[in-house]
C-alpha cells in the first residue's frame, strides 16, 4: 500500500482497499475535470496514482432517490451552495462503496494528502481549476 493510502486509512479508520477505491474515484474525477497536461503532472507527482486509478471501477447501477438525496445533502454540507461538480464526485464515491460518514471523513483528508505530494505551483493550478473541491480541506480552523 502506498503512503497516501496508509495515511488516509489511519486518519479516517477506513479500510485500505476502500481508501484506494476512493482515491481512484477522486483521481478519475480530476482526470475528467482537469486539462490533460495538468492531470498528467498531478499523476506524475502522486506515488501510486496509476494503481489508484485502476482501482476505480464505476458502478452506477442501482442509484435510487434515497442515494441522490443523501448525495445532495452531503454536497451542500461539504461544498456549500456551489456544489456543482462536487455532487458528481460524491455520487461516484458513494458508488465506490463509501458511506456518507466515510466520504465526509475521507474528502478533506484526501485533499490534505494531495497537498503533501503536489508541488505548490501544481496545487495552485488544481485549486484554480476546481475551487469548490478544495473547500473541504480548508474548512479546518480559521
Amino acid at each position: 500500500m502506498s503512503d497516501i493510502v496508509t495515511a488516509l486509512s489511519s486518519q479516517t479508520g477506513i479500510d485500505g482497499e476502500m481508501v484506494k477505491k476512493g482515491l481512484g474515484t477522486l483521481l478519475t474525477f480530476l482526470q475528467k475535470s482537469l486539462p490533460p497536461d495538468l492531470f498528467s503532472k498531478l499523476q506524475a507527482a502522486l506515488p501510486g496514482a496509476s494503481e489508484m486509478l485502476s482501482a476505480h471501477k464505476p458502478d452506477h447501477a442501482g442509484a435510487g432517490s434515497g442515494l441522490l438525496g443523501m448525495v445532495s445533502g452531503l454536497a451542500g454540507k461539504l461544498f456549500g451552495g456551489s456544489a456543482g461538480n462536487g455532487a458528481h464526485l460524491l455520487s461516484d464515491l458513494s458508488h465506490a462503496g463509501l458511506s456518507a460518514e466515510q466520504i465526509e471523513a475521507f474528502l478533506p483528508r484526501a485533499f490534505e494528502q494531495l497537498k503533501a505530494f503536489l508541488p505548490a505551483e501544481l496545487l495552485e493550478k488544481v485549486k484554480a481549476a476546481l475551487p469548490t473541491l478544495t473547500t473541504p480541506a480548508e474548512t479546518g480552523g480559521s
